[in-house]
């Protein structure tokens, strides 16, 4: 990790984000906007979880912050230094401190090598490490996530789901980077090993001082892992907030509804009223105007339509909820009653 960085300072910095695909000939051959403006900081050793329903961006979002995929526009930062149009060795070096866990351990593994190969490929490609000093640092990456020496020799298929994401981390972590990104790393996963895994993540981020940034439809992973949401909704961030207020008092009516639909009731009030979005959520190809949401919003259905909510664009600002909390809605202050009223009833 960069001894320059201040401890204040955050590790990821993103900046008025936007990447678009272009359709090749559907549509007209207009682009689709799948991140449409973004900005966000992610800390040194926290977790950043982004949370949304298919197709709201987050996967887009990750793959841009590893460079995966190019920015159309905006800025990132990575430990303060500017990567948007860095290639080369320079983005091959940027690489080693970046890794990610993909949802699927067996896709993420070459069926046709061995645990041993896997986890010492990065270290050959990067750190040219060769006989007895590569197997004892494969050997330590496999201990470091509950596996041991008779698993050397096996294959993926020869493997039980929860081994080979346990293959996965350790082939992630080989080159000791400092931003891990966690692509719904348990949703592939038996239940009864996904809180092994959650665990085992917990311990390795303690352990190594890592910062992830976790994608997940998951709230019970994100409430496990997480110590800051961002909830995306067609390419927008529209809440972020620190984990626990979120999930006790959400500022959104749209983080409001995916809570209810996961978890039950998210408020602390007993509030019965229904939050389900309306209709299905809209193609980014033609996205509504004014407030993304406004058309599925079950709150200006109760507000009685303001004209607002189609018109104008709510930026993402401070809402008064506590410290650190943003959300982008005209009426915020009115998805909750406030604390004495909700205590009174």
């Amino acid at each position: 990790m960069s001894t320059e960085r201040s401890a204040a300072a955050p590790l990821v910095e993103v900046r008025d984000l936007v990447v678009e695909y272009r359709t090749r000939g559907l549509h007209g051959g207009r682009p689709v906007r799948a991140v449409a403006g973004v900005t966000l900081e992610i800390a040194a050793g926290e977790v950043y979880a982004l949370v949304g329903e298919s197709g709201s961006g987050k996967t887009t979002l990750a793959r841009t912050l590893l460079r995966l995929v190019d920015v159309t526009s905006g800025d990132l930062a990575f430990d303060g230094r500017e990567i948007t149009r860095i290639s080369g060795e320079e983005l091959r070096r940027l690489r080693r401190r970046m890794q990610v866990v993909y949802q699927d351990p067996a896709g993420s593994l070459d069926p046709r090598m061995a645990v041993s190969e896997l986890v010492a490929e990065p270290l050959r490609t990067h750190e040219r490490l060769r006989g007895p000093a590569l197997r004892s640092r494969v050997l330590e990456l496999l201990t470091d996530v509950g596996l041991a020496q008779q698993h050397l020799s096996r294959r993926p298929h020869e493997l039980s789901g929860g081994q080979a994401q346990r293959v996965a981390i350790a082939r992630a972590l080989a080159l000791r980077p400092e931003l891990v990104v966690l692509d719904e790393p348990t949703s592939a996963l038996d239940v009864s090993v996904q809180a092994q895994i959650l665990n085992l993540l917990a311990d390795l981020r303690s352990a190594h001082g890592l910062t992830y940034l976790l994608i997940s439809h998951d709230l019970g992973v994100v409430r496990h892992l997480a110590d800051r949401v961002g909830v995306m909704y067609l390419g927008r961030l529209v809440e972020e907030s620190p984990a626990e207020p979120l999930f006790a008092d959400p500022g959104h009516p749209y983080t409001e509804a995916l809570l209810r639909s996961a978890i039950g009731d998210a408020g602390d009030g007993g509030d019965d009223r229904a939050a389900t979005p309306i209709g299905d959520i809209p193609s980014p190809l033609d996205p509504p105007s004014g407030c993304r949401f406004h058309p599925r919003c079950w709150l200006r259905e109760q507000l009685e339509h303001p004209a607002v909510c189609a018109s104008d664009e709510p930026n993402l600002v401070p809402i008064d909820r506590g410290d650190a909390r943003r959300a982008a809605c005209h009426f915020a202050d009115q998805l909750h009653p406030s604390s004495e009223s909700r205590r009174a009833s």
